[in-house]
């Protein structure tokens, strides 16, 4: 009787531990992975800016090569706001024509108030985190658009930052269409994860 308790007493942690998920048992279980924490490619210069939503300027395209295949799950761009606008900006992702010139839109990236944006004396992150991951397909060109629904004018509008090396384009719409490449050697900032 005595060795069945003190036995008992040794055995009890053990048990206790492999209930909890402490230990070896039926209770145990590894950590989940973290998702979309995952930087799959970026380009972090960008101390020139581009206007959009100044009553001229609805949208805004910026092309990029993706660096792999993966499903493009956050992104992050460095915008700022100049005045007072208070429309939404939606940043959407488009194919290309197979001419560098945006497409079809593939699918939406989020949507932002301008109010929301800090000042372009101190331009900051903007996360957009996707709803719905978009398959991103190795050496393939997209384009990011962002739109201003209804602009501001040419006081209070938005800056999207990049840098002016590379050899990514640069467009805007028209309003019929997207025109010639304002600038063909440019590099957008951002941050896409998986």
């Amino acid at each position: 009787m005595i060795l069945r308790l003190i036995l008992a007493i040794l055995l009890l942690p053990s048990l206790l531990y492999a209930g909890q998920g402490c230990g070896p048992g039926p209770g145990f279980a590894m950590p989940a992975a973290a998702s979309c924490e995952t930087v799959e490619q970026s380009a972090t210069v960008g101390t020139s800016a581009t206007t959009v939503g100044n009553g001229t300027n609805l949208k805004l395209s910026h092309s990029f090569l993706a660096s792999s295949t993966y499903n493009l799950c956050k992104a992050i761009y460095k915008m700022a706001k100049t005045g007072s606008p208070t429309f939404d900006i939606a940043v959407e992702l488009w194919s290309d024509n197979g001419s560098a010139v945006p497409n079809a839109k593939i699918g939406d990236l989020g949507t932002i108030n301008a109010a929301g944006l800090a000042s372009d004396a101190a331009p900051e992150d903007e996360t957009f985190t996707i709803a719905s991951p978009i398959a991103l397909t190795s050496g393939v060109r997209y384009h990011v658009i962002f739109s201003a629904a209804t602009g501001g004018d040419v006081s209070n509008y938005v800056r999207v930052y990049r840098s002016t090396s590379g050899t990514e384009k640069l467009y805007f719409w028209t309003g019929a269409s997207w025109g010639t490449a304002i600038d063909g050697s440019s590099t957008l900032y951002y941050y896409h994860y998986k």
